[in-house]
């Protein structure tokens, strides 16, 4: 098999996420861990070609590349050997999902018909038509993406899954799930959140204009989301969430964001990477299906050198070049 041929669509799309995606991540930028790759590569790439896909979903290992081609570098691995295993992560991707596993159809859709027809069939007296909510609702999406990236840095996709858009009847119905929002609290956040999980499905009209890469990016390419709203339906850990608990919601969310952004700016440097070494740890474990640790049970030392390595930073105009050599 060319394994070189087989994965060449990929890598014209990696090449172009990270051409165009953010060159630095919030709060210290991940080019600091490449002194730090080669402790955990072996583990990621283990985790990536798992056949477990009980508690992953796609954005989840396209995002790792982030990471695992850090990896690949800094092992020297042989590029015959990358294509290979790149292959094999995804043919993974590909179990997962019922649409095109690149997003070339401009959706994320994992879900197949039947499980739409039930998810509809199932809940569509429940789901809320007023005007006037839709401003709630597109705050409650800000906040809990705000809230997650606190959490989990640049691995939000530990938590974030979009997908969608799934025709349902002359409408589109599109999925926003976010987990793992209260499972690993950091030293003196015990009380942020009193739920661990929120789906909110949103009923948009049918010429609503949006993509989704595999990155899990949604980009807006006609009028804004909110006018497009037709209803929407709010579920908190799996259970039903009424009108009158959005407001409720809502403070829930902005308190917790307040103290984690207050816990953050109390952090140095050296503590905000150790907390980023540990949500490293816990994507690999979600991505082999087996969570065995909290945050507070990962230990990893440091080097002493990590911030003296600004000149081996990959730039932008070195993407392409590396990318060829790698894979």
């Amino acid at each position: 098999m060319n394994y070189a041929e087989e994965i060449m669509p990929f890598k014209k799309i990696l090449i172009n996420i990270w051409l165009n995606g953010d060159q630095k991540s919030w709060p210290i930028d991940i080019s600091l861990f490449d002194c730090l790759v080669p402790n955990y590569y072996q583990s990621l790439l283990a985790a990536l070609m798992s056949d477990n896909n009980s508690l992953c979903h796609p954005s989840m290992i396209f995002r790792s590349f982030d990471f695992l081609l850090r990896g690949m570098i800094k092992n020297k691995v042989a590029k015959e050997v990358n294509q290979r295993n790149i292959y094999s992560i995804l043919k993974r991707v590909q179990c997962i999902k019922s649409g095109d596993y690149l997003n070339r159809d401009n959706g994320n859709i994992i879900w197949d018909y039947d499980n739409v027809d039930i998810f509809w069939n199932s809940n569509r007296d429940n789901f809320i038509s007023e005007v006037m909510l839709n401003e709630k609702l597109c705050l409650l999406i800000v906040l809990i993406r705000t809230y997650i990236e606190l959490m989990y840095f640049r691995l939000y996709d530990i938590s974030q899954n979009i997908h969608g858009l799934y025709g349902i009847g002359n409408y589109n119905l599109l999925l926003y799930e976010f987990k793992h929002l209260n499972t690993l609290p950091y030293a003196g956040m015990t009380d942020v959140l009193p739920y661990s999980e929120v789906r909110i499905g949103v009923i948009y009209t049918q010429n609503v204009n949006l993509d989704i890469d595999i990155y899990n990016h949604v980009v807006q390419k006609g009028k804004n989301l909110k006018s497009e709203i037709i209803s929407f339906i709010l579920f908190i850990d799996n259970k039903l969430a009424s009108i009158l608990e959005l407001d409720e919601i809502l403070i829930i969310f902005q308190n917790a964001i307040l103290k984690r952004y207050f816990l953050m700016s109390t952090l140095n440097n050296k503590q905000i990477i150790d907390l980023y070494i540990k949500c490293i740890v816990y994507k690999i474990q979600l991505l082999a299906g087996n969570p065995i640790f909290s945050l507070h049970d990962i230990n990893y030392k440091i080097p002493s050198n990590i911030f003296k390595n600004q000149e081996l930073l990959i730039q932008p105009h070195m993407i392409t070049k590396l990318i060829q050599l790698i894979f």
